[in-house]
């Protein structure tokens, strides 16, 4: 697969939580950083596809609970 560099500034807490966790992923910082911006595109992705849908008035079921 094809990559491509992206240069961002974050702050220096960010930073250490993310060393933190690629040490305990044993992973370099670049590999967790690519699977959090993944991860990111895929939930927003489906959170459009769903508001999108909706705005369509796709039809959906839906369930009730009534109260005892």
């Amino acid at each position: 697969m094809k990559s491509t560099s992206v240069t961002i500034t974050i702050s220096e807490e960010l930073e250490g939580r993310l060393k933190a966790l690629a040490d305990r992923m044993e992973k370099p910082v670049e590999d967790v950083l690519a699977l959090a911006l993944a991860e990111y595109a895929e939930t927003w992705e489906d959170h459009l596809d769903t508001v999108d849908a909706l705005k369509e008035g796709d039809d959906r079921v839906q369930v009730a609970v009534n109260d005892p």
